[in-house]
């Protein structure tokens, strides 16, 4: 009797567990059927990284059946290259779990494609590695799509980059996005430069407000701009720019911000009598400039007709060669120039017009920078349509199909005026050279003599509180110190001023100089200071560059020095990094110390420019104003990464050996 419930209840434990067998299996061929269905392509794969399950989609991407797939490691699918960076995915994913990562993939026939991967660790209850999840997208249309948008704004910048007038480009939201060369070589800044720092730090204090106001008002407006007002140019001159911009509109409407263009008006402001014929004439060559750009920027891909279009409407004269050096194509602006038609100057007809004189040495040029595939940069003379000889400045670069050359593309610009003032010029630029010369000589003596009153009055103030000890009371006694410190202060701001005329001055020819050596130098001029906070300084192989010893120990000694200050209340830790770039070496001087204030930021390189007071932090405020003179010199930037509380890292350049 007491057997029968157990036999019944076991049989309903049986039963339960096999409808729960049934109802997994069912679950499971639901997900399979999902799984093989799914547009995203799906795999799993064992601890070692070979296929265990792939659904149709992944495997169709590949170029293999999902039969074929199974046992294979992932290593068969991926372009051998991209291997390396989906390793180093593949460890990353041990340890965060999870990771997406962009990489080419190969498929079994051998085509290359371009694929999202997303790999998820598959671990069990005990958290042991059982494999991973790999989801995968195909995303070569996207790459695609970008690698032409790239080439169509790379063709957008060689064009603008042709062009005589300052170019610019902004956003809808009235950000500057682009500026072509011929505004980098008037401002004397890099493009990134420009558009970090803002191009509206070279307008001029007077104008920045009715400027920036007026842009503002056109870009709310969406409508054309016009004016005029000074900017900074490389040498620190403000030159009278006129500013044409125009709304850029997509195909369907969209607006999407602006397209504009500068030119230097500065001779036609000084000469009184033709400003309004000028103007008119510039008004003229900016709407025309405008007109074509506006056009290039929304369909510059579009047909060989358009660029035509374009050409002809842009001031310069617009030239194209094939690869036998045979001219194809004259713009409008060439013909009018040398009254003669497309059908003259095709093939070799556009060299009938150059100098006799200078023919020779322009075939000789075109030759080289053909066979060398190089920009041609060249002046000579050329006959315009009224028989005179008028100066040209001809730049070509080459240009490509497919990655094969296929010839130049080149401008030119009437210099005439520019050649005939070029004496003027060259005496004007003597002047200003020996204008600075005689300023920076004028502080260096001029700081030099202040040294020694100010030695005479520290040191009878001295005297005095020595030798008439008994007389002075406390007063007397305090306000003698508060003489003696102001002394020695003021000649320890004379002694920084002195430091900072000698930049660039120096006697002393620049050198193979080892920062190793440099750095280990201040380290070990440093190490009571350094022992007493008990910080420590740590540098990676630094390089070998060419400098003066003296700036480049100044250098290094003001940003050391400055961070072992400037610590706070943990102990000081400093680290001096240097990575190549290009032509010249990024180093970086990183600190854990107080940082520096919001506020204080744009003050930083200022002479006597200080964020505390003198009595908690002394100092004359003059390093970072030193540093900044001798990266310069060096024809290097430095720049500062703060955050308060948590530290400070200058960052500069200076150009390599090699």
């Amino acid at each position: 009797m007491a057997t029968q419930p157990i036999e019944e209840g076991s049989t309903d434990v049986v039963q339960r567990q096999l409808a729960e067998i049934q109802q997994q299996q069912s679950q499971q061929q639901r997900f399979y059927s999902a799984l093989q269905s799914a547009m995203e392509g799906i795999a799993q794969l064992d601890p070692q990284g070979c296929f265990m399950e792939v659904n149709r989609t992944y495997a169709h991407d590949v170029g293999y059946s999902p039969e074929e797939l199974v046992g294979l490691p992932w290593q068969t699918t991926v372009f051998a290259n991209d291997i390396p960076i989906l390793e180093s995915a593949y460890n990353i994913m041990l340890d965060t779990g999870k990771i997406s990562v962009e990489a080419r993939g190969a498929t079994k026939q051998g085509a290359v494609f371009y694929q999202q991967l997303t790999m998820v660790a598959n671990r069990n209850d005990q958290g042991e590695f059982l494999g991973h999840f790999c989801f995968m997208q195909n995303i070569s249309d996207r790459k695609l799509a970008e690698v032409k948008r790239i080439e169509s704004e790379q063709r957008f910048q060689a064009i603008a980059d042709c062009s005589s007038t300052l170019i610019w480009v902004a956003d809808q939201r009235n950000q500057r996005t682009y500026f072509n060369a011929e505004w980098l070589k008037f401002t004397g800044r890099s493009l990134k430069r420009e558009i970090e720092e803002g191009w509206a730090t070279g307008i001029h204090p007077a104008d920045v407000h009715d400027c920036l106001a007026a842009f503002a008002l056109a870009f709310e407006e969406q409508r054309s701009v016009q004016l005029e007002y000074r900017y900074l140019n490389h040498a620190g001159h403000y030159r009278w720019l006129l500013d044409s911009g125009r709304p850029r509109f997509l195909p369907n409407g969209e607006f999407v911000g602006y397209v504009g263009s500068c030119i230097d008006i500065t001779p036609f402001k000084q000469v009184a009598d033709s400003l309004e014929q000028a103007n008119y004439q510039l008004q003229e060559n900016i709407n025309k400039s405008i007109d074509a750009l506006v056009g290039a920027n929304a369909q510059l891909e579009e047909s060989e007709a358009r660029f035509r279009s374009l050409a002809d409407s842009l001031p310069a004269l617009i030239w194209v060669c094939d690869t036998e050096q045979l001219c194809t194509y004259v713009n409008q602006t060439w013909q009018t120039f040398t009254g003669r038609s497309l059908e003259q100057e095709t093939n070799l007809g556009w060299l009938d017009t150059i100098h006799p004189d200078d023919r020779p040495r322009f075939i000789d040029q075109l030759q080289t920078c053909f066979s060398e595939e190089i920009p041609l940069h060249l002046e000579y003379r050329r006959c315009d349509r009224n028989g005179t000889y008028r100066w040209i400045l001809n730049t070509g670069i080459p240009r490509y199909i497919a990655d094969q050359f296929a010839g130049m593309i080149g401008c030119g610009l009437d210099i005439t005026v520019s050649k005939q003032n070029q004496v003027a010029l060259e005496q004007a630029i003597s002047e200003l050279t020996r204008s600075n010369r005689d300023l920076e000589e004028f502080a260096y003596v001029a700081s030099h003599d202040l040294r020694e009153p100010l030695r005479k009055i520290r040191s009878f103030s001295e005297l005095l509180v020595e030798d008439y000890a008994d007389q002075i009371d406390d007063t007397g006694r305090r306000y003698f110190d508060y003489v003696i410190d102001g002394a020695a202060r003021m000649d320890a701001l004379v002694q920084s001023v002195l430091q900072y005329s000698r930049v660039g001055r120096q006697q002393e020819i620049p050198e193979p100089v080892d920062l190793n050596t440099v750095v280990q130098q201040i380290a070990n001029d440093f190490s009571l200071v350094i022992e007493q906070k008990q910080g420590w300084i740590i540098y990676d192989e630094l390089p070998t560059i060419i400098i003066s010893k003296i700036e480049s120990v100044q250098l290094f000694q003001n940003l050391i020095g400055n961070a072992l200050k400037f610590h706070g209340v943990q102990p000081p830790h400093i680290t001096v990094k240097a990575q190549r770039q290009g032509t010249h070496w990024q180093i970086s001087v990183s600190d854990t110390g107080i940082g520096i204030a919001p506020e204080f930021c744009d003050r930083v390189f200022t002479m006597f420019a200080r964020q505390h007071q003198r009595d908690q932090y002394p100092g004359t405020g003059i390093g970072l104003s030193i540093c900044r003179k001798i990266v310069e010199n060096y024809g290097g930037q430095i720049h500062f990464e703060t955050e308060v509380g948590k530290g400070t890292t200058f960052i500069f350049t200076l150009p390599a050996m090699d």
